[in-house]
């Protein structure tokens, strides 16, 4: 998948991933742990592996088109997220303890 034709695109190039996800997502009831939440995605999806961060974009991507429509998109996607992650592999149920 093209990072700039993920639905992301309508953003500037140079624009990180955190910065995109809390535009489209918002801060939440807890400002502080979201944008954590956002930065350390940010990481999964830039440092590592690359075929690794490569999945990992590629669920972030899939899970926040996957959360518009939904009654509460930043939960779905705060939740959603994780779960797929875990599951693929790429992060342990302990590493986002927040």
């Amino acid at each position: 998948m093209s990072r700039l034709s993920d639905g992301f695109s309508q953003v500037p190039v140079g624009e990180s991933l955190a910065s995109r996800l809390y535009k489209r997502f918002g801060p939440g009831s807890r400002p502080d742990l979201r944008q954590q939440l956002y930065t350390r995605l940010e990481l999964l999806c830039t440092e590592g592996p690359p075929h690794q961060t490569d999945r990992a974009y590629q669920i972030v991507v899939r899970t926040a088109s996957d959360a518009q429509g939904k009654t509460e998109p930043s939960k779905y996607f705060c939740r959603v997220v994780l779960l797929r992650l875990q599951e693929a592999g790429i992060i342990g149920a302990s590493d986002f303890v927040l």
